[in-house]
Order: structure tokens, then C-alpha cells, then sequence
């Protein structure tokens, strides 16, 4: 499965009568996976990855050898602007660090393939297919206490960052659904509720801390990413017993 990331200058691609155009900061599946395309390119400097199709298929739940109809796009763009820049982040990641360390005497094979893992997890989670990903066996394994430490330590070193699911899966070194069943079997929460918990804590404490005749509660909720007032007074409420003005209020 070839993805495209087109850094300057457009190109055109076409596969079966679909035909798209990608510019600056567009991200594009290349084709149906096995079928041919035609493509032009326009000073155009394009960062192309691509992912063995056995190895999608393997993570979306159909092994080889599993009888299961050829996995196919329902369609060619990310999901989400926010997708198609978790793609951009984990090849960043990929590149920069897991290839340079598997130029190392050694190579850290393991490293490598659930580096591999991860990319094609982020396939399947940026780009609509016709597979949804089921447990598989690395996954599950890969669901250890260890994945959950690493996982909220880096949550915790830097809680106010753009954080995804994908960014966990990096740091852990793990698939982004290995994070998932670690954190559901070990600490019995999702990632994301947990990384809402931490930064709930990070605006308690700012909260505890401000000046009520200069800092607002929207101010510093939406510091900490709650950028909807409603939503984030019922969850601190719930969580701190009073309603965050009047911990503002106390301060």
C-alpha cells in the first residue's frame, strides 16, 4: 500500500476512473492496492511510503493465508485533517528515529517490525478501508504493564503537547492497538480518558493556583485542550466535588 505525501509542487493520479490532485501538505493513497495507477507530477517533491499488504491486512485481523477478500480503500484522502497529520508525525518518528537505529550494529529488529506495525496501523486509522482491525497476536502481547508505564509516562512528561493515540503507540513502541488493550487491562481506562484525566489535574492545579482578578476559568481550561465550557465544568465536578469557579474563586 503506497501512501504519498506531497510536499511541494501537485501531482495528478489516476486508478479505475478515480482520479485526484494533491498539493502542498496533501496526503494521498496512491491506488487500490495491487491495481495499476497512472500518475504525473509537477515540481513536485513527494515523500512516498510504502506498507506490505500483507502486513495491513495482518494488523486489520486477516493474517495470510486467512481466507479474506483482498483489502480495499473506500476512499483515498485521511479521514480528518488531524489524520492526515498523525501520518505526516508517525513517518517523522519512523524516520528519524527507527531507521536511523536500525543502522546500528544490530539493528533492533524488534524495533523495526513493530515500527512497521505502527505504520500500517496508521493506515488503517488514517484511511477508510473495507477492514476494521481485530486483536491480533502481537497486539495482545504487546499489551504488558511495561506498554502502559511507557505509554503514561510520556502522557505525563509533557501533557499540554498535541498528544494522539498514535504518539503513545511511538513512545510505548508498540501498535496503536496494543496501547489500547494495555491501558483497558492494566489500568482499566482508554489512553484518551487518561490523558483527559491528567491534563483535568494540570487546570485543578492551575485553578488552585490563579489570581481570580486576572486568570478565568475558560482561559485555563482551554490552556489544558477543554475548549468546551459545559462539558469541562460537568467533568471537573465530578471529579473535585465543586465547579471550577469556585476553586478560582478560593484561590
Amino acid at each position: 500500500m503506497a501512501i504519498t505525501h506531497v510536499v511541494g509542487g501537485r501531482m495528478i493520479r489516476e486508478c479505475r476512473g478515480d482520479v485526484a490532485e494533491a498539493g502542498p501538505g496533501d496526503v494521498l493513497a496512491i491506488s487500490q492496492p495491487q491495481l495499476p495507477y497512472a500518475g504525473r507530477v509537477f515540481s513536485a517533491e513527494l515523500r512516498a511510503v510504502t506498507v506490505p499488504l500483507a502486513l495491513v491486512q495482518e494488523v486489520a485481523g486477516h493474517p495470510e493465508g486467512q481466507k479474506a477478500r483482498p483489502l480495499r480503500f473506500t476512499r483515498f484522502t485521511p479521514v480528518s485533517p488531524a489524520m492526515a497529520d498523525q501520518w505526516k508525525k508517525t513517518v517523522d518518528y519512523v524516520e528519524q528515529s527507527v531507521l536511523a537505529l536500525a543502522r546500528m550494529p544490530g539493528g533492533a529488529p524488534l524495533v523495526v517490525d513493530a515500527a512497521a506495525r505502527l505504520l500500517a496501523a496508521t493506515v488503517l486509522a488514517a484511511f477508510d478501508t473495507d477492514a476494521r482491525p481485530e486483536p491480533v497476536l502481537a497486539d495482545t502481547r504487546d499489551a504488558t504493564s511495561e506498554t502502559a508505564r511507557r505509554a503514561v509516562a510520556f502522557i505525563e512528561s509533557q501533557p499540554a503537547a498535541e498528544i494522539g493515540l498514535a504518539d503513545m503507540a511511538a513512545a510505548a513502541g508498540v501498535t496503536p492497538r496494543a496501547v489500547q488493550y494495555a491501558f483497558r487491562r492494566h489500568l482499566g481506562t482508554t489512553p484518551t480518558a487518561y490523558l483527559r484525566r491528567v491534563r483535568l489535574a494540570e487546570a485543578h492545579d492551575e485553578l488552585v493556583a490563579a489570581d481570580p482578578a486576572r486568570d478565568t476559568v475558560t482561559a485555563i481550561a482551554s490552556r489544558w485542550g477543554f475548549h468546551h465550557q459545559g462539558r469541562f465544568a460537568a467533568a471537573y465536578r465530578e471529579a473535585y466535588g465543586v465547579p471550577p469557579l469556585r476553586t478560582l474563586a478560593g484561590s
